[in-house]
């Protein structure tokens, strides 16, 4: 049960949708990437192609860069797991306090206030990476 692990997840996946090795996004993904930026109150209206694709470049890098666990680090955590027969493996400081926080309060743990909290328990960052 994995935590904010730094992987390039967020720019292989970016890769596999556009159906090449490139990591330029294509027309409708500059414009999808507008659109929820403004729902997030950016003026991305002001923004060129090219700086939406930095932002969303750095965003991928940051996401690797700067997790709380490293990928190597999860490996580890997860091989002594199996190792030592461990029923659940928790992957990360961040991923033993979002169980606990459900485990509390498993009723609320799909609203948006329970996510809110726990990003900010977890120190993750809304649409940034993490750390």
């Amino acid at each position: 049960m994995p935590g904010h692990i730094g992987t390039d997840i967020a720019i292989n996946s970016r890769k596999v949708l556009a159906g090449d090795e490139s990591s330029a996004l294509s027309a409708d993904a500059l414009a999808l990437a507008r659109r929820r930026m403004a729902a997030m109150g950016v003026a991305a209206d002001q923004l060129t192609d090219a700086q939406i694709q930095a932002m969303i470049d750095e965003q991928g890098r940051r996401f690797r860069d700067d997790a709380p666990t490293t990928a190597a680090e999860a490996a580890k955590i997860m091989l002594d797991g199996v190792r030592n027969e461990t029923w659940r493996v928790l992957v990360g400081e961040d991923a033993h306090r979002m169980d606990s926080m459900v485990r509390a309060d498993p009723e609320h743990a799909y609203e948006p206030g329970f996510f809110q909290r726990m990003t900010e328990d977890t120190g993750w960052r809304l649409g940034g990476g993490g750390r």
